[in-house]
């Protein structure tokens, strides 16, 4: 297990006063990346060998977040890794070790010269540790567009959204999503299925939806499913 000791900054905060979704998020994804640049596979090796990891899916457990300053732990193992498929969890302690937030993650390493899927397992190796990961049974393992939905107002894809695969990060969707919940809507889970990315100059529909566990926020371009969330209560 890697871990990172750090602090909730006000920069990460949302209007409540405590940590914010995206903030958490970033939390996840920067612990994850710092332990495989710890680990000899950091983004230089990552681009040398013209391969990419790409975020297929999260399922994330939101407790009780943190308020500003708080002393945080931030969690990450590799516990399971087939052909090019990796799965990572994550958890989000306070100092005392009591968990905050728990998530779940399935990434997929590509050839950035062709895009197809290739074998990760030599890769994540260094920092394997087999295991299982938390418990995510009772969120959806896979989002349907549901039948009945609006779309929102289209946007485009702007460089600022962008990260160093060139594409709108995955945290960044997350992100855009969240300008569509209903007021006052209050979630306790999120989860997130990634199917084709966000590019430069692109514009994006929004499809959205009420479903039985909460709200549901599709990321469409010209008709095409790109990210799919869904906010549960």
């Amino acid at each position: 297990m890697y871990t990172w000791n750090t602090r909730v900054l006000y920069s990460q905060l949302a209007p409540s006063g405590r940590l914010s979704l995206t903030a958490l998020l970033d939390l996840f994804q920067d612990v994850a990346t710092l332990h495989a640049e710890d680990a000899g596979d950091g983004i230089d090796q990552r681009t040398a060998s013209h391969t990419a990891w790409l975020l297929s899916r999260w399922r994330v457990r939101l407790g009780d977040l943190p308020r500003s300053a708080a002393h945080i732990q931030v969690t990450t193992q590799a516990y399971e890794c087939r052909m090019a498929l990796n799965r990572r969890c994550y958890a989000l302690l306070d100092a005392e070790g009591r968990e905050l937030a728990v998530g779940d993650s399935l990434w997929t390493l590509v050839n950035t010269d062709t895009g197809a899927p290739t074998n990760a397992s030599q890769v994540v190796k260094p920092y394997l540790e087999p295991g299982k990961g938390p418990d995510m049974s009772t969120l959806p393992r896979r989002l349907q567009l549901p039948a009945q939905h609006t779309p929102g107002e289209s946007f485009p894809v702007t460089d600022d959204l962008l990260d160093t695969n060139h594409h709108v990060n995955n945290v960044h969707s997350v992100g855009l999503a969240l300008r569509y919940l209903p007021e006052d809507f209050s979630f306790s889970a999120l989860a997130v299925d990634y199917s084709r990315p966000l590019l430069p100059g692109q514009m994006v529909t929004p499809l959205l939806a009420h479903t039985d566990r909460g709200f549901q926020v599709s990321l469409t371009v010209e008709g095409q499913l790109c990210v799919s969330m869904e906010f549960i209560r």
